[in-house]
């Protein structure tokens, strides 16, 4: 199910019919305090909340969200002149954003792919797998993932890039390298990497 969140009623319904044809069940909430209230009774697979809304807005949403569902998928809807609105989005936990106006075609691949990224990191954290393809899956995602779940891992990174190791305490990233670089440059580059693959190898505490 997507969670839907935007207070413009013709914008709200064309999401929901456009999201609906697509195959996905579909809820809607007028704002973030409307958004709050749907959660009580049933979690989304993905939320999609527009930013500037009354009551509460997209961002004031996004923080509740986060207190107590800090892994599911949540973009933003934003024009171009905030997108300074989605720097701090993504500092509260957004995982992804669209920039109005945008094509009804690039809603849906944004979603399809983001909920199969999230199922693919999923299967990887309950060790039903223990590779991830990087043109299906978001680094950023991933390591947001790690992060959260406080994991212990070694993350090995093979790409036309360069290959890479990172070592995960806890969900922190203790030791980056790839290709040449180290540090916060070494994380910089690989979560730019739009193909490769990663291979995850998880540690007992």
């Amino acid at each position: 199910m997507i969670l839907v969140v935007e207070d413009n009623k013709a914008l709200r319904i064309m999401l929901k019919k456009t999201l609906e044809r697509a195959g996905y069940s579909v809820r809607t909430a007028t704002d973030g305090k409307d958004g709050l209230s749907k959660l009580k009774n049933e979690i989304p697979d993905l939320i999609i909340s527009d930013v500037v809304m009354p009551e509460m807005d997209g961002l004031a949403f996004l923080k509740e969200v986060r207190k107590q569902h800090p892994l599911i998928p949540f973009t933003l809807l934003t024009i171009k002149s905030e997108l300074k609105d989605y720097s701090k989005g993504y500092e509260l936990g957004a995982t992804d954003y669209i920039t109005k106006p945008f094509e009804m075609n690039t809603l849906i691949k944004k979603v399809k792919k983001r909920l199969n990224s999230f199922q693919s990191i999923k299967e990887v954290i309950d060790k039903d797998r223990d590779t991830i393809n990087l043109e299906e899956v978001s680094l950023v995602d991933f390591l947001h993932t790690l992060k959260i779940n406080k994991m212990n891992c070694t993350v090995t990174i093979f790409s036309s890039k360069g290959n890479g190791t990172f070592i995960i305490e806890k969900g922190e990233i203790k030791i980056s390298e790839f290709s040449n670089l180290k540090g916060k440059d070494a994380i910089s580059k690989v979560t730019t990497l739009k193909e490769g693959n990663a291979s995850i190898i998880q540690h007992e505490d």
